[in-house]
């Protein structure tokens, strides 16, 4: 087996530098962090995370895992999620009709 290719720098994008002269490939920077301020709802339309699980309910079920459907329906509930309250996120959790999809 190869041992694994080491590079050293001072910092990260020291490393990558080096990386990019060795290996003659090239990067580009990219911020990948959620940009949790962009809504696309204000706070008086958003509906609450119980009400957006009972509407998403059907499209979270196993049988459509993997589609667009249930994906669309997953990165909505997180960004409401991320803004729900805590009493909220209980009874999303705790929601006796959710126990199928959660």
């Amino acid at each position: 087996m190869k041992p694994a290719l080491q590079i050293k720098g001072d910092n990260i994008k020291a490393a990558i530098k080096a990386f990019e002269k060795g290996s003659k490939v090239t990067t580009v920077e990219e911020n990948i962090s959620p940009d949790i301020s962009k809504q696309s709802c204000s706070k008086a339309d958003c509906p609450t995370l119980p009400t957006l699980v009972k509407e998403l309910r059907d499209s979270l079920h196993d049988s459509l895992l993997g589609t667009v459907k249930s994906a669309n329906s997953f990165i909505r509930l997180l960004d409401a999620g991320r803004t729900a309250s805590q009493d909220e996120l209980y009874k999303s959790f705790k929601g006796s009709k959710n126990k199928e999809v959660m």
